[in-house]
């Protein structure tokens, strides 16, 4: 914590007496007294000094006067004053913890409350280690900047609980009201409390305490460290010793419950004002896990436009989602399609795991990038892929160096599936609602996976996947990926196509062209599959250059469609053709590919063309 007042001085581990100057010795007896009374007494004490009285000392502990002789002058303030017969001091805070609401996943407000008995070591700092999943969403509440917080100078919008914070000594302690408001991170922390006390007894009031608490996340679980800074033991002048700190975090959609109902431990470790040190834990668990839905998906992408022959290294873009509301992802296994397998050059890039640990991998072990989207931060994190040769092992590992207002690691061990097929798994992922987790894998000439398949052949290149909550409950699939089937002719220009709808027979047809140079003109020959249907122009849209072209000239002849651009000419025209724009001439399958001829005629009339495959899909 931190005071609006300062004193040189500090008190005792247990009796406030040490350091403070004679002249207020009294007063600070007295407040003391009032402190371990109630405040209608604060104002009488004020004005009486008994220091037979003093409350603080252990049972049998007393002090004797200064150390002058009979024939001496008046004891002064540098005297001192000599304490005997004192047991050892005992250090023994206790940790409660409560909720008001304990089904996983949950919304909920959370109570932390610390107590040190009477006549103990005073509590100086703490740090309570809260169970993984049980956060707050940080980026949900503006955060009052820290010197603010310092200052006292909060608004209710960053305001997120409150606190009771009890100080004095014997049978009456006095109990002081508190505002808490969220800070951002400071010292390496990932965000901060500052709890806000105004200090007033009766009549003597002595401004407001701040006292500065900060989050931090520990890079194992993800879970929260609540680590307070120094109390401060003595107030303008007069001693605090606390007896309890009650914590309450109660803002609405702030605090949220794990998603694991496996019993869980909340640590506390306490350090007092003379150096004892004091552990002590209690029990958190959530309840209701078979209430929570858990429905992860998965869409993989693979390869780039003109990259997705036999024998390319191409690039894997895998994406899992999932909605607000469901369990968390433990455990996550990708097996990779049929063909598709590891490049050896790739591999030997690898950063030993010895190098990992002390952060000193080369730029040659990134292979990728990743993004993780989560509701507990207000900033994605992101960062490099990082592929890791792991102690004694045969395969390489790969590292998700996740950045931003948190780093957490995450590491994949590679394995085979069946019939000898690559797969990447993710286990003891921390409980942490990920609404969103992009992997991107390098292709190219440095990629680490290379096709012995042409991806854009009759069979769609399959992923498979299984999925492990935090609830216990496990899900799994088969997921085709998205192949750009698109081609780059030798005059530069290129095209990608999606067909959807084939299942329904009301197809749609998507058509992106980039061209070297401007184009006035566009003619896309159909497959033999396909024909356009009445009214063609009334259910499409163009867009040239990304901007919308209003009542585009559209006319279908044959199998052939022109669309008239803008006179201007555009290199980058995007056609969608939505559903009752096309209809099925012939046999179609889903999964079934077709070839569009697309011809771009440019602004001096010069033609150039090229082919451009897509996958009927459902």
């Amino acid at each position: 914590m931190a005071s609006t007042t300062s004193w040189a001085g500090r008190a005792s581990a247990n009796d406030g007496w040490a350091g403070r100057p004679a002249a207020t010795a009294a007063r600070n007896d007295a407040a003391e007294l009032a402190v371990a009374s109630s405040p209608s007494a604060a104002s009488a004490a004020a004005r009486s000094s008994p220091a037979s009285s003093r409350s603080s000392s252990p049972a049998n502990c007393h002090r004797t006067g200064p150390s002058k002789s009979p024939s001496s002058a008046a004891a002064t303030p540098s005297d001192s004053f000599d304490t005997i017969d004192c047991p050892p001091a005992a250090f023994t805070p206790t940790l409660g913890v409560s909720s008001t609401a304990t089904s996983a996943g949950a919304d909920t407000a959370l109570t932390v409350q610390i107590d040190r008995p009477d006549r103990q070591a005073r509590l100086l700092r703490s740090t309570v280690s809260l169970p993984p999943g049980l956060a707050g969403r940080l980026g949900a509440v503006p955060a009052c900047a820290v010197a603010q917080a310092r200052a006292a100078a909060c608004s209710e919008s960053s305001r997120v609980g409150s606190a009771n914070v009890t100080v004095g000594n014997g049978s009456s302690p006095l109990t002081l009201p508190a505002r808490v408001y969220l800070t951002p991170g400071f010292d390496g922390a990932v965000a901060g409390l500052a709890i806000v006390v105004p200090a007033k007894v009766g009549p003597i009031d002595l401004g407001t305490v701040v006292t500065m608490a900060k989050l931090r996340v520990r890079p194992g679980d993800a879970g929260i460290d609540v680590e307070t800074e120094d109390l401060p033991q003595i107030v303008d002048g007069i001693p605090t010793p606390y007896r309890s700190i009650q914590l309450t975090i109660n803002r609405a959609g702030f605090m949220i419950n794990p998603t694991s109902c496996a019993p869980q431990t909340v640590h506390g470790a306490f350090t007092a004002a003379n150096g004892m040190q004091a552990t002590a834990d209690t029990t958190y668990q959530a309840t209701a896990c078979n209430t929570l839905p858990y429905a992860p998906k998965l869409t993989a992408t693979l390869g780039t436009a003109g990259q997705t022959r036999k024998g390319v290294k191409p690039q894997l873009t895998t994406v899992v989602t999932q909605a607000p509301g469901e369990a968390n992802s433990r455990h996550v296994e990708v097996t990779l399609p049929d063909g598709l397998g590891a490049n050896p050059a790739g591999l030997a890039r690898a950063c030993p795991v010895e190098q990992l640990e002390a952060n000193a991998c080369p730029p040659s072990a990134v292979v990728g990038s990743v993004r993780a989207d989560t509701a507990l931060l207000p900033a994605p994190l992101q960062g490099p892929v990082l592929i890791v040769k792991p102690k004694g092992g045969v395969l390489p590992e790969l590292s998700l160096e996740l950045r931003g207002p948190i780093n957490l690691r995450l590491r994949a061990t590679v394995g085979f599936g069946p019939h000898g097929r690559l797969k990447t798994i993710f286990d003891g992922i921390p409980d942490v609602p990920l609404s969103r987790l992009a992997l991107t894998l390098n292709g190219g000439k440095d990629g680490i996976l290379t096709s012995g398949i042409d991806l854009c052949g009759r069979k769609a290149p399959t992923f498979a996947a299984l999925f492990q909550s935090h609830s216990g409950v496990q899900r799994s699939g088969t997921v085709n990926a998205r192949v750009p089937c698109g081609a780059a002719s030798s005059n530069g220009m290129r095209a990608t196509a999606t067909l959807t709808g084939v299942k329904k027979h009301h197809p749609a047809l998507r058509l992106k062209v980039t061209a070297p140079a401007s184009l006035r003109q566009l003619q896309v020959t159909l497959p033999k599959q396909l024909r356009g249907a009445a009214g063609l122009a009334r259910v499409s849209k163009l867009l040239a250059g990304g901007k919308n072209v209003r009542k585009p000239s559209l006319r279908m002849k044959g199998r052939t469609l022109t669309i008239k651009l803008p006179k201007t000419g555009t290199r980058t025209p995007d056609l969608r053709l939505r559903s009752g724009a096309l209809r099925i001439a012939g046999k179609l399958k889903v999964g079934q590919r077709v070839t569009f001829t697309v011809t771009g005629i440019k602004l001096n009339g010069k033609k150039v063309t090229a082919k451009v495959t897509a996958r009927a899909r459902a």
